[in-house]
């Protein structure tokens, strides 16, 4: 036998060796977690820690995935207790909060990256005049308010949408239709039909609509009225925290291993996206150009999503929705991020 085909076949078992001895987690873990998601782009970290193994090898633990059409279900599911580790937008997050629902956020996702996407109806009075008066010469000329698809109230995307619409000076409840869809597939059939005249929701549904129909056009993203807006989080079960605090810092370390990654290589963060939601429902070349857009802005940090928290939660309350505002703080354990970081600072995120 050749000596090149030799070495080759001690490499082989080198590293086959190293695989059989590589060491198991030692720290107290449960044998399963339930984690629940929703598909959209920036929440595909934990689709890149299984796919690398990291929850297999290094969390040592079986992690059962849940998909979710949108928050407001991910929502009553996370109330029940039904899952473990959410990765979730921080509306649905505060009013977890507000009900006392015993969960902590010690992670980040991602910031911005709503978009309203509107027919060329709406949008060619939008861009010439991009105030509320658009939304009055829409009602002049069809004869009736604009109708805009948000998903159930309480999401991020509803709260984001009528701060919007509030800051331009608008009432959400009397000068727009705001039409509550509790799908993500809904979205685009119902502004191509006509059922309505835009929608909000995040990517890549936003690069779907504009694929579907030229005319479509994003008027506005959530970032050029509230910048560096950290949108959603990573959840977790208090009792577990409590449990299995070295385990939460691992998690926490995985999430953070997959947050640099996806800020480094976009191929990447757009193939794990695209398996995740299925490339027969979002083929890979839109879920690349969504990645590549201003909807997609991975992050970590928890400490970023207290002002969204703070800015959510003040409009709730004058909205009526809460009866005072909570101490924003008391939704997050920093204490894993920050062990992490130390041990790791090439981690370290805004």
């Amino acid at each position: 036998m050749p000596k090149v085909r030799l070495l080759s076949l001690f490499g082989v078992a080198l590293a086959l060796l190293a695989l059989a001895s590589r060491e198991r987690p030692t720290f107290p873990r449960p044998e399963e977690l339930t984690l629940g998601y929703i598909p959209v782009a920036f929440l595909m970290h934990f689709a890149a820690a299984d796919e690398k193994g990291w929850f297999r090898d290094d969390l040592g633990v079986q992690v059962e995935y849940v998909s979710f059409p949108t928050g407001a279900p991910l929502l009553q599911a996370v109330a029940a207790g039904q899952i473990d580790i959410a990765y979730i937008g921080v509306g649905p997050a505060l009013t977890l909060a507000h009900r006392g629902v015993p969960y902590k956020i010690v992670a980040a996702t991602a910031r911005d990256g709503f978009g309203v996407v509107a027919a060329s109806k709406f949008a060619d009075i939008y861009t010439r005049n991009p105030t509320a008066g658009a939304f009055t010469e829409f009602q002049r000329q069809q004869g009736r308010n604009l109708k805009i698809a948000s998903p159930p109230k309480g999401t991020n995307v509803d709260i984001i949408l009528r701060l919007w619409l509030t800051r331009l000076g608008l009432n959400p409840e009397r000068d727009v239709e705001i039409v509550r869809l509790a799908g993500e597939e809904k979205f685009i059939p119902a502004l191509v039909s006509e059922a309505v005249d835009a929608f909000i929701f995040p990517e890549p549904h936003i690069t779907l609509a504009l694929r579907s129909d030229p005319k479509n056009k994003v008027i506005w993203w959530n970032q050029e009225t509230f910048p560096n807006t950290v949108s959603t989080v990573v959840m977790v079960k208090q009792s577990l925290i409590d449990q299995y605090p070295e385990m939460m810092e691992k998690l926490v370390e995985i999430h953070l291993r997959a947050n640099k990654l996806f800020k480094e290589d976009r191929e990447y963060w757009a193939r794990v996206t695209a398996r995740m939601v299925g490339e027969e429902r979002v083929p890979l070349d839109i879920v690349r150009q969504a990645i590549s857009g201003p909807g997609a802005n991975s992050v970590g940090n928890p400490r970023g999503a207290v002002d969204a928290i703070v800015l959510f939660d003040q409009f709730l309350v004058q909205d009526g929705t809460y009866p005072a505002v909570i101490r924003a703080e008391n939704m997050f354990d920093f204490r894993f991020y920050d062990r992490v970081v130390l041990r790791h600072p090439e981690l370290e995120d805004s």
